[in-house]
């Protein structure tokens, strides 16, 4: 439930951007706060299932490597690349190694 406002009208000349904490009314305080709450909410899901996804590649990869009785070559390369693959997208979505994006 948002709060009623308790806006005076004078405040709102200055972008909420430019103003303090002490001076938003609690409207704008509660939208901003939940706005942020929901961002950090969102980001540690994702960040939880793509070390989740990463993991689960890197051991499928891992498991194909240690299981090929008669390796092939392109049986050998498929699994290579779910190792790295999998490795990658773990250390990069906890950050331990930068992303492709902040590569690029």
């Amino acid at each position: 439930m948002v709060p009623p406002s308790t806006d005076s009208g004078d405040t709102k000349s200055a972008s909420p951007s430019t103003r303090s904490v002490s001076e938003l009314s609690e409207r704008e305080l509660y939208g901003l706060v939940r706005v942020a709450a929901e961002d950090a909410v969102l980001g540690a899901i994702g960040t939880l299932l793509l070390a989740g996804l990463g993991l689960t590649l890197f051991l499928g990869g891992l498991s194909g490597l240690l299981q090929i009785s008669d390796p092939s070559p392109v049986a050998m390369a498929i699994a290579a690349v779910f190792v790295v693959g999998g490795a990658y997208l773990f250390a990069s979505s906890l950050g331990v190694i930068p992303s492709v994006r902040d590569l690029l």
